[in-house]
């Protein structure tokens, strides 16, 4: 039988311009997915200089993919109008697909606006409601603000910020119970919530263009983190867990790759470090080529649910020390892909930044492992299968072999 998947994605990225860099291009079986997509372009032009002209509203990749595409760079970003206009369009736009063809499921990125969009459509279209969950639920807004500061320091929390937190969880409770699936990055992410888990669920890693992977760079003796908000991705741990032993390393750099508007907070906390190195936020090949050359990652995440770059390091032949936040000690394995340090402990971090800097044989190992294991278990091909095997499961009743398994399931 042939399914049709409406999916409502947050954005505002574009579709990729390489269609195979698209992780439902590489889904299985008979089943046609049709996206809902805002983007940070304020003009239809600047779309079809990316990815052709026949692009806008609807980008077509192939007979089972198209993106339906909305302009929301028209708006302030994060902005009340902003979200209120993304709001409208997927709904509509959904309805519009609903009266076109037949909608055997919705899916939505997220317990935020996108899933009540794709739980009022469910309800609309009376279909199957899948709920995908990127983040660890109790953390949402804890290390971050809410809105147009989102990528800011404050010690101070927001009223908005602490608005949002209240309005994610109850979200996050509403949508959980009303969907028929849900998809999890880690077994055990809804352990805060006993009353959730009650809800069937299959664990699906974050998906990762593997194929696209060198298998290994030069390692140029460097420990770097990319990621942003960088108090989030925990780049203040890793500089003052650096500056502890840089004294016993002077040919090691640390650098921290992102997009960073208070930089300056970060380059206080370096000081007169020459050691620690802050690179600009740049497009995903190259970024993917300063992880393959570096010889560590360090994950220091105050929150995190699956990290791709920690598979992308791995897959690159690179040791990881990861926070023991979320479901990072799900995906690296203590002592056989990398090391694993509790969350925000400067003393612990420097420890196991030490142990792998003076063991070049270490390294070695914990990079092949990773590298074996994150090509075998976390391709493209991998991620569209267990997402085939989700989809079925939600709309068709079968039973998937990866739902029988402990670890792809929730208990009850």
């Amino acid at each position: 039988m042939a399914i049709n998947l409406l999916y409502v994605f947050p954005g505002l990225l574009p579709p990729p311009n390489d269609a195979s860099m698209a992780e439902w291009y590489h889904l299985r079986g008979d089943i046609s997915v049709d996206v809902l997509l805002p983007t940070g372009m304020a003009k239809a032009g600047s779309l079809r200089a990316e990815l052709g002209e026949n692009c806008f509203p609807t980008h077509k990749v192939n007979q089972k993919l198209a993106y339906h595409l909305f302009l929301a760079g028209r708006y302030k970003l994060l902005s009340f109008r902003q979200k209120a206009a993304i709001f409208r369009f997927q709904l509509k736009q959904g309805l519009r697909l609903g009266r076109e063809k037949r909608i055997d499921c919705t899916m939505s990125y997220g317990a935020g606006l996108s899933g009540v969009v794709a739980w009022i459509l469910s309800r609309l279209l009376r279909t199957k409601f899948i709920l995908r969950l990127p983040n660890v639920p109790e953390n949402a807004y804890r290390f971050n603000a809410f809105g147009g500061n989102a990528y800011h320091y404050s010690a101070r929390v927001s009223v908005k910020t602490r608005i949002a937190r209240v309005v994610s969880d109850l979200l996050l409770r509403f949508l959980v119970l009303r969907c028929d699936r849900l998809h999890l990055m880690y077994p055990n992410q809804l352990q805060k919530y006993p009353n959730l888990q009650k809800i069937p669920a299959c664990v699906i890693h974050s998906f990762t263009a593997m194929s696209r992977i060198p298998h290994g760079g030069e390692s140029d003796g460097s420990v770097l983190l990319m990621g942003a908000p960088w108090f989030l991705k925990g780049a203040d741990i890793l500089i003052r867990a650096f500056r502890k032993i840089e004294s016993e390393f002077p040919d090691t750099k640390v650098r921290l790759l992102g997009h960073f508007p208070d930089e300056h907070l970060i380059r206080e906390m370096i000081g007169d470090s020459r050691q620690i190195e802050i690179l600009k936020a740049r497009p995903n090949l190259q970024a993917l080529q300063i992880l393959t050359d570096c010889s560590i990652y360090a994950l220091c995440s105050r929150t995190d649910a699956a990290p791709r770059v920690v598979l992308e390091a791995m897959a690159a032949g690179k040791p990881v020390i990861g926070s023991r936040v979320g479901g990072v000690p799900y995906y690296i394995r203590e002592g056989e892909t990398g090391l694993i340090f509790e969350s925000g402990n400067v003393d612990e971090l420097a420890e196991k930044l030490r142990l792998l800097l003076n063991s070049p044989e270490l390294r070695a190992r914990l990079g092949q492992n990773g590298q074996r294991i994150a090509r075998a278990q976390y391709n493209e091909a991998e991620w569209g299968r267990k997402v085939k095997e989700l989809i079925e499961l939600t709309v068709l009743g079968r039973i998937s072999e990866a739902e029988k398994e402990p670890s792809a399931r929730i208990a009850s």
